[in-house]
């Protein structure tokens, strides 16, 4: 136990976490059951994958299962601001890891580990031009706007049978995150005569240059709890999850981007916190057939660094189903929930609120559809499979005035594929 402990450890954090938002910059599922279900999971076991959906779970597991699953995930994301030609961002393709492991101890304590990406965000507009027109040059208007946020949570999980129907656990959330911005605002402008103002390296009627600004990366370990109650009435299970808010502190990111783009009095601090989420779920098992709802809601507006970016509360509903047939599973699913980025977040009275929220953080994907397969290829082992499909988001954020916007379209890709062990 202890070398697979080093070895889960181990792959975690040398395995970076890049990608584009879903739900939010959260994934809608972990593993591969989940999210080839529609993100569903709050009500209906899935093995290693519910230490993360409702820690209560793990006690539908027996002895000692294993799960290691990777998702590709490829976003598309463009921008077009104003009359500029519209640019792709480079972020285009990404690896995500999950590992999870369940062991019962004995027939009423389960012990469960998990260690899984839960999302992230990002755009990469550097091969552009970084004019703007609005300081008499030409370019794209997107100022070689770079980003980068990717979150992992490492969360040891213990779930107790209190009968053969009630099942509670609990579960310690650490997270690791990393968040880098840069932008290039090295424009010719003429600096006025008479004194210095602010950016601009020369005085008196001549010609200066706002400098490029980018810091690296900067990332910080947060740390939090998962809360979970499952119960079990004939042929139903009913779920309910609880995420506890995580507070992340991103050196010198949010606070020197606020003081380049002029709103230093509305960003103030360097705190992106990850929200507190709940969620109940439903699960219902005839026979062959499976079906899952879950209902979650996302608590942004209430997460420091989310609220100043005026994002917006999440509800979101997905749908699973799964029918079984011999040695196989066949899975299908459906999850929607209006972006947290909407018309206070792109179209405020702070232009670069908007420029950032429009284009350098497009958290703008509102439903997914999904569908996988299993296959048991032994007694102990077996195949998952899954595919994410989220259809194009087109959203318009307003950044001077009316006729200079920000147009983005956003679309996501993704497969995942999860290798088990049961003993």
């Amino acid at each position: 136990m202890q070398k697979l402990l080093l070895v889960l450890l181990t792959i975690t954090l040398l395995t970076p976490v890049v990608s584009q938002a879903t739900q939010g910059d959260n994934f809608i599922g972990y593993g591969a059951v989940s999210r080839a279900m529609g993100g569903t999971g709050i009500a209906q076991p899935m093995g290693a994958e519910s230490v993360l959906k409702n820690p209560a779970l793990l006690t539908y597991n027996k002895g000692f299962s294993f799960s290691f699953a990777g998702t590709y995930f490829v976003p598309e994301v463009s921008s077009n601001r104003a009359t500029y030609t519209e640019k792709t961002s480079a972020v285009d393709r990404a690896m995500i890891p999950a590992i999870g492991l369940v062991q019962a101890i004995n027939d009423k304590l389960y012990f469960g580990l998990g260690a899984y990406g839960t999302g992230g965000s990002g755009v990469d507009y550097r091969g552009t031009d970084a004019g703007d027109a609005e300081l008499g040059n030409s370019g794209d208007g997107l100022y070689r706007l770079s980003t980068i946020l990717s979150m992992m949570k490492f969360v040891p999980t213990l779930a107790y049978k209190v009968n053969s129907n009630l099942s509670l656990g609990v579960g310690v959330a650490i997270m690791y995150g990393a968040l880098g911005m840069s932008y290039d605002r090295s424009m010719q402008i003429r600096c006025p005569a008479g004194g210095v103002v602010p950016n601009c390296t020369t005085t008196g009627d001549s010609w200066g240059q706002i400098g490029s600004e980018g810091t690296g990366t900067s990332d910080d370990l947060g740390y939090g709890f998962d809360l979970g109650v499952a119960y079990q009435f004939n042929n139903f299970t009913f779920g309910f999850n609880y995420q506890s808010a995580i507070e992340m502190e991103y050196s010198k990111q949010l606070t020197n981007a606020a003081a380049d783009f002029g709103v230093s009095t509305i960003i103030t601090s360097d705190i992106l916190e990850q929200p507190a989420e709940m969620g109940l779920g439903v699960s219902y098992v005839l026979n062959a057939l499976t079906a899952t709802f879950d209902y979650k809601q996302v608590k942004w507006s209430d997460a420091t660094g989310y609220k100043e970016f005026k994002w917006v509360d999440q509800d979101i509903f997905s749908f699973g189903l799964a029918y079984n047939i011999g040695k196989n599973d066949l899975r299908f699913g459906y999850s929607m929930g209006d972006a947290p980025v909407g018309s206070k977040a792109l179209k405020s009275d702070t232009k670069a609120i908007n420029l950032l929220n429009g284009a350098g953080f497009p958290a703008t994907s509102d439903s997914h559809i999904t569908f996988g397969l299993g296959h048991d290829c032994t007694k102990n082992f077996s195949i998952d499979l899954a595919f994410v499909y989220s259809p194009e988001v087109e959203t318009v954020a307003t950044y001077n005035n009316a006729a200079d916007t920000i147009t983005t379209k956003h679309t996501e890709k993704s497969a995942t594929i999860a290798a088990n062990w049961q003993f």
